[in-house]
């Protein structure tokens, strides 16, 4: 399977530079669930996914979920591949250095940059990129102040500054906000402190200049409906959440996330009204994020019925299959590749 894989990427690569000038700029969002290496990482909860662990991690199991995860962004490449990924669930640059170039992606010359959390499992959020299509120009990370609050630290968010090829300037803010697991109000507030502080990240990109190009995504463990988006995040002026529409089952995939047979829409991209507006030198193509559902991401649920994300583990049971999220994928569209953006960058953290 692998090589057929290797196989499959090789020929995207090909298309890949035929098509650069017509394509728009792709950019996918993807909880891979629990990308972990095989060694301990002191300080971290990560005794689970060892060699001796309760999920009985090991090489196999680790590089067959490594070149799924790379038969995945083929499958959403479409003829080319994202120039953006925002992953969420990889346990350190490890795992995300191996995607890059040992799986079946390594043809592709993706780059990554990712937040290095005190989450107590360890895991972060991660950003890859083609360099030819983004060149990034400042990267920095804000911490969420959960210790402040009580709380057990969480995902820092990840706030990315770059040049695309036609010289416009994009921002990118990923973020994986708290669970819900454990279903507790505690869990709840949390949840919204982390949306307060990635709120007030967005708006003081905004602020300074509204008329930037902004991308916010990443799983927010929270609906549309939630408080997060009604309140939170819907104070940020100028920041507008997408809806997401499933691609190829509208009628029986209805979010990225199923649970007890119930679909919800935990990923969600979010984008500032420059983008959003139909007249821009850059917009969203078809105003929508569109679900990658794919058949081979699916599983019939046996329980309640209709299909559900093919998923790595279930509790401890290994099934083999590629996340428990399915990827969420937005194009945006230059429409005038013969003018240049004058935005310089603003002071940060050099990449590169």
């Amino acid at each position: 399977m692998i090589r057929w894989i290797y196989i499959g990427v090789l020929v995207f690569v090909h298309g890949f530079f035929r098509a650069e000038a017509q394509r728009p700029f792709r950019i996918l969002e993807y909880n891979v669930e629990n990308l972990f290496d095989l060694r301990h990482d002191d300080g971290h909860r990560d005794e689970e996914f060892l060699l001796e662990g309760e999920k009985c991690w090991n090489a196999y199991k680790y590089w067959k979920k490594q070149n799924l995860l790379a038969k995945v962004v083929a499958a959403v490449g479409e003829g080319h591949i994202p120039d953006l990924m925002v992953l969420c669930e990889v346990e350190n640059d490890t795992v995300v250095r191996d995607l890059c170039r040992r799986s079946a992606l390594r043809a592709l010359g993706y780059r990554s940059l990712q937040t290095a959390s005190e989450d107590d499992r360890g895991i972060d959020v991660a950003v890859l990129y083609q360099p030819g299509r983004f060149r990034p120009l400042r990267c920095d990370t804000v911490r969420v102040p959960s210790r402040e609050y009580g709380f057990s630290p969480t995902r820092d968010l990840l706030y990315l500054q770059g040049k695309l090829q036609s010289g416009d300037t994009l921002h990118l803010v990923a973020c994986h906000l708290p669970s819900k697991y454990s279903g507790t109000r505690a869990a709840d507030r949390h949840r919204r402190l982390a949306a307060r502080t990635l709120a007030a990240l967005c708006d003081s990109v905004l602020r300074e200049n509204p008329n930037r190009y902004l991308v916010v995504t990443g799983d927010f463990n929270a609906s549309a409906s939630e408080e997060i988006f009604r309140k939170e995040l819907a104070a940020v002026s100028g920041l507008y959440l997408l809806p997401a529409r499933a691609q190829n089952h509208p009628q029986s995939v209805h979010g990225t996330y199923r649970y007890r047979g119930r679909w919800s829409c935990l990923d969600h991209f979010l984008v500032s009204g420059a983008l959003k507006r139909s007249d821009g030198r850059i917009g969203v193509k078809d105003t929508v994020a569109r679900v990658a559902d794919f058949p081979f991401l699916l599983q019939r649920d046996e329980k309640y019925g209709g299909w559900k994300p093919f998923r790595t583990y279930l509790g401890p049971r290994y099934l083999g299959g590629y996340s428990d999220h399915l990827p969420l994928v937005l194009d945006l569209i230059i429409r005038d590749d013969t003018v240049r953006c004058s935005e310089s960058s603003s002071p940060g953290k050099s990449v590169p």
